[in-house]
């Protein structure tokens, strides 16, 4: 029995870029930006920008802020995830928000809307996304499910 709910598992976590053309999944809007067609968690997201040699999208500064927004403007009204974890799990360390896949501080810059960030949860489940209006909010990197845009560089 625990061969079988393994093997469903590993197939299900296994499910993704790689079995389908970038061209199903990822509209190409400019040489350096790609944004997807469907819908995923944060890993999902992750996993699909890597299978593709790309990096899951940060705002470490105003312009690639802006420069993401405008680019999201022509292409979804929905929220995109964005590279942006809250890191606070169970006092092992200091609780703060980081840039995955970026050499960039989070303190440097941020975004936030009006009220935001609120946090779910302790833990690896607070993550951002990047609303039409530009500004940023927290959704659960676990539950939540959102566009997203990848980088070739």
């Amino acid at each position: 029995m625990f061969k079988i709910l393994f093997c469903c598992l590993f197939l299900y976590l296994s499910v993704s870029a790689v079995s389908v053309s970038q061209q199903s999944v990822l509209q190409q809007v400019n040489s350096e930006y790609h944004v997807s067609k469907i819908t995923g968690t944060l890993l999902k997201a992750l996993a699909i920008c890597q299978d593709f040699g790309m990096k899951l999208v940060t705002a470490p500064n105003a312009e690639v802020q802006a420069e993401v927004h405008k680019v999201l403007n022509g292409t979804t009204n929905d929220a995109t995830w964005l590279a942006g974890l809250y890191l606070n799990y169970d006092g092992l360390f200091q609780p703060k928000w980081v840039w995955l896949n970026s050499e960039h501080q989070f303190s440097n810059y941020t975004n936030w809307g009006e009220g935001e960030p609120i946090l779910y949860v302790r833990g690896l489940l607070n993550c951002v996304v990047m609303q039409s209006n530009g500004f940023w909010k927290v959704d659960r990197c676990d539950e939540d499910e959102n566009y997203f845009i990848c980088s070739t560089k």
